[in-house]
C-alpha cells in the first residue's frame, strides 16, 4: 500500500488506501474514527494481541485500537530515551550524531527486537492463551535497515550511518539483506514448530506478509519510502487457512495488503465495515480481486507519488 512502515501497517490494520486512513507522515496517528480489523475481531468475542517491533506503529500513534494487550518492543535506544521521545527532531538529530561520530549499534537489540528475541516473548503467550479464540499480530523486523550479516560479527550497514551509500555497496548490502531474511525464516520455522507442538497449527489461520521490500540501487536509490517502483511495494502475502483448505496453491496475481481484513473476516464469518476498500481473498473471490489490480500512494518528506499495479502492466 506504501513503501514504508506506518501508511502500509495503518492499511492492513484497517483496509483502507493511505490517501482515506491519512496515516502518511511521520508524526500522524491513526484516526479513532477508522474500525481496525482487531476491532471488529474483539468485538466478534476474539482475544486480541500485538507485539509491535518498530516505534511507527506503537501506542504513541494509536495503533493499539482494538488490541487488549498491545506492547512495544522497545529497542535498547542509545542515550537512555523513552519510547515517546525516540520521535522528536532533537532527539533524532541527536541520534543521527551518536551513530555517525561517537558509536555504532553493533547488536540488532540497539534498533529492534530480532526475531528469536521476538519468538521468546510471543510462545509463552501463546502457551497460556492457547484455548481461547485469539488474533495475534507478531511484528519481526528482520530483514530491515540496519542490515546485519548472520552469524552476527559487530558489522551491519544502517541508513542513520550512510543514507547514500556508494553503488559498488550494492551487492554486499543485498547480501547481508539475504542472510537476515535466512535468519527470519529459521525462526518462523521454530514459530510453526511451537504451534504444532502445541495443537495449535490446524486450527489457526496464518498470515505472513510485509510492508514494504528494500532497494539496492535498482533505480539509483536505497533503503526505502523513497519510490513506488517494485523493489519497495512488492512484497510477499502466503496465507495458511484452517484445516489444509488452499493448500499448495499459487497465484501470480496482484492483491493488496489491504485486502487482509476483508479476507480475515470473511474466514472467521465475522461482517466486514463497510468502508474497508479491500477485497476478500477467501474462497473463490481470489480471481475477481485479483483481476482489479493494486493501488501504491507515497506521502513523505516532500514526495507525493501513487502507481497502479494490474498483473499485466
Amino acid at each position: 500500500s506504501s513503501s514504508w512502515t506506518k501508511p502500509s501497517f495503518a492499511s492492513f490494520f484497517t483496509g483502507l488506501y493511505p490517501s482515506t486512513h491519512n496515516t502518511v507522515h511521520k508524526l500522524d496517528r491513526l484516526p479513532n474514527k477508522v474500525k481496525t480489523l482487531a476491532e471488529i475481531l474483539s468485538e466478534g468475542g476474539y482475544l486480541t494481541s500485538g507485539f509491535p517491533n518498530n516505534p511507527n506503529i506503537s501506542s504513541t500513534f494509536n495503533f493499539q485500537q482494538g488490541f487488549h494487550t498491545y506492547r512495544y518492543l522497545k529497542p535498547n535506544l542509545p542515550l537512555w530515551a523513552p519510547e515517546s521521545g525516540v520521535h522528536l527532531v532533537g532527539y533524532r538529530i541527536i541520534r543521527v550524531l551518536f551513530e555517525r561520530y561517537i558509536k555504532e549499534g553493533d547488536q540488532p537489540r540497539s534498533y529492534y527486537w530480532p526475531a528469536e528475541d521476538v519468538n521468546k516473548e510471543v510462545f509463552p503467550w501463546l502457551k497460556a492463551n492457547a484455548r481461547n479464540q485469539f488474533f495475534l499480530m507478531i511484528h519481526y523486523m528482520d530483514p530491515h535497515d540496519p542490515y546485519f550479516f548472520r552469524p552476527l560479527n559487530n558489522k551491519s550497514f544502517a541508513r542513520i550511518r550512510n543514507p547514500s551509500p556508494r553503488p559498488s555497496l550494492a551487492n554486499r548490502l543485498a547480501v547481508a539483506y539475504a542472510q537476515e531474511v535466512k535468519y527470519l525464516d529459521k525462526n518462523l520455522a521454530k514459530l510453526f514448530d511451537f504451534l504444532k507442538q502445541n495443537n495449535l497449527y490446524e486450527n489457526t489461520m496464518i498470515l505472513l506478509i510485509s510492508d514494504h521490500g528494500e532497494e539496492f540501487f535498482e533505480h539509483n536509490g536505497w533503503w526505502h519510502g523513497t519510490s513506488l517502483y517494485e523493489e519497495q511495494i512488492h512484497v510477499p502475502m502466503i496465507i495458511k487457512f484452517r484445516k489444509g483448505k488452499n493448500k499448495g496453491r499459487i497465484y501470480n496475481e496482484v492483491v493488496q495488503l489491504l485486502d487482509i481484513p476483508p479476507t480475515v473476516l470473511d474466514e472467521v464469518g465475522l461482517p466486514r465495515s463497510e468502508k474497508m476498500q479491500g477485497r476478500s481473498l477467501a474462497g473463490t473471490a481470489l480471481e475477481a480481486a485479483a483481476s482489479e489490480g493494486a493501488l501504491s500512494e507515497l506521502n513523505l518528506e516532500g514526495q507525493v507519488m501513487s502507481s497502479y499495479r494490474e498483473n499485466r502492466w
